[in-house]
C-alpha cells in the first residue's frame, strides 16, 4: 500500500498545493519486513507473557508507523497546518481512487470543515478533484465553500 501511495502522492500533492515538493511515506516496523509473518509470530510468542500482563499486544501492524517526509524533512516537523491538511486530503483522494479501482464503484466522500485551513488556490484545486465524486462537506463558512462548486452541485445550507 505504501508503494501505491508513493507512486501517486507527489503528483496529487503538487496539483492541490501548487507546490513542487517531494512527499513520500516510509513504513517503520519493529518487525523485519522480510518474512514478516514468520518474524511477527516469533515476536508474539516471545512477548506472550508480557502481553497478557499488559492486556495488549506489543508487536504487530497496529504498533507500526508510517513516517512522512516533506522534502528532506519530516512532515510533522516542517510543514504548516495547511500543508499537513493538503497531505491528508491527497491521501483521502488516493483512498477514493483505490476503492473505485477495486470495486468499480465511486465511494462517497465525507469531509468535515476541510476548507478552514486551505488557501483559495488549494480550495479550487481540491474541488476540481471532487467534481467526479459524491461529496458531503460540513463547514461553518458556507460562502467560502459554495463559491468553489459549480451550479451542478447540491448545497444544503442550515
Amino acid at each position: 500500500m505504501i508503494d501505491i501511495i508513493n507512486s501517486r502522492i507527489n503528483d496529487l500533492y503538487t496539483a492541490i498545493s501548487n507546490k513542487d515538493i517531494s512527499v513520500r511515506l516510509e513504513y517503520f516496523s519493529k518487525t523485519k519486513l522480510e518474512n514478516y509473518s514468520n518474524e511477527l509470530m516469533k515476536q508474539l510468542e516471545t512477548q506472550e507473557d508480557t502481553d497478557k500482563i499488559r492486556g495488549f499486544t506489543t508487536r504487530g501492524p497496529h504498533r507500526d508507523d508510517a513516517i512522512v517526509y516533506f522534502g528532506e524533512e519530516l512532515l510533522s516537523e516542517s510543514a504548516s497546518r495547511g500543508e499537513n491538511r493538503t497531505f491528508i486530503l491527497a491521501l483521502k483522494i488516493i483512498e477514493l481512487q483505490i476503492l473505485e479501482e477495486k470495486t468499480g464503484k465511486r465511494p462517497l466522500l465525507l469531509l468535515d470543515d476541510v476548507f478552514s485551513e486551505l488557501d483559495g488556490s488549494r480550495r479550487r484545486a481540491l474541488t476540481n478533484f471532487l467534481q467526479d465524486y459524491q461529496t458531503v462537506i460540513t463547514t461553518t463558512d458556507a460562502d467560502v465553500v459554495t463559491q468553489h462548486f459549480s451550479d451542478n452541485s447540491h448545497k444544503i445550507l442550515i
